[in-house]
């Protein structure tokens, strides 16, 4: 990729390979072409991902459906539609029920943690030592009933008034500075893909399939029917 975009008699300083391959903090081409992949499957697969999922939910959840169509259809511009807030409730909820990275990412602890929970209806403390490697998985926290109500009702007008926790909790690109790069760029191509979708067509399900982890988390076997509105 990085070769053939090289041998390119004219080049396009505005695309994210040459950026790289221009950049001079890279210190050799393996590490070009590390972040080269990290952008085309990481940045892609999961925002199709999430798109899917989103739809799939709409169709699932037609009263949703319509009453976000209806307020982008109102909307005067494409600029208007893509901040539309009841757009941006869609995908959070999206998000927070079918993170594309459910299993989460590994963090070693800094610090000891203790903390309470309840397990079985019983108080249980719970004591992670400093430097023990733990795996976050997105999947069980944004599902925490301790935090979001009906936890695995799709519910997008929960994010009309969100508390500090549900804020917390929502994990779709990780947090910190070692969180998701491109998470400003999946921000907007799912904003512009559902808002073009979901003002002209009506989506239904035809077969539900089933939420896999391959790689990535994603529907598989999912079949939606399409009609112009």
């Amino acid at each position: 990729m990085l070769q053939a975009y090289r041998a390119k008699p004219m080049k396009q300083p505005h695309k994210v390979i040459h950026m790289i391959d221009a950049d001079p903090e890279y210190e050799n081409d393996i590490e070009r072409i590390r972040d080269l992949l990290v952008y085309t499957i990481a940045g892609h697969d999961t925002s199709s991902n999430a798109i899917a999922f989103a739809l799939y939910e709409l169709a699932k959840n037609s009263n949703e459906q319509t009453k976000l169509r209806n307020i982008l259809q109102k909307c005067a511009s494409d600029d208007e539609a893509y901040r539309c807030p009841e757009l941006k409730y869609v995908m959070r909820e999206t998000l927070r029920l079918r993170p594309p990275v459910a299993i989460g990412i590994a963090r070693v602890c800094g610090q000891e943690f203790v903390f309470e929970r309840k397990y079985n209806g019983k108080p249980v403390q719970i004591t992670i030592p400093r430097g023990f490697p733990c795996l976050t998985s997105f999947y069980a926290i944004q599902r925490d009933e301790n935090v979001f109500a009906n936890p695995d009702t799709f519910d997008p007008s929960r994010w009309a008034s969100p508390s500090e926790e549900m804020n917390k909790a929502l994990l779709p690109f990780a947090i910190g500075p070692r969180n998701c790069q491109g998470q400003a760029l999946a921000n907007a191509e799912i904003s512009v893909v559902l808002s073009k979708l979901c003002r002209k067509y009506e989506f239904g399900i035809i077969e539900e399939g089933r939420a896999a982890t391959i790689v990535f988390y994603k529907p598989v076997g999912t079949i939606l029917s399409v009609k112009a509105v």
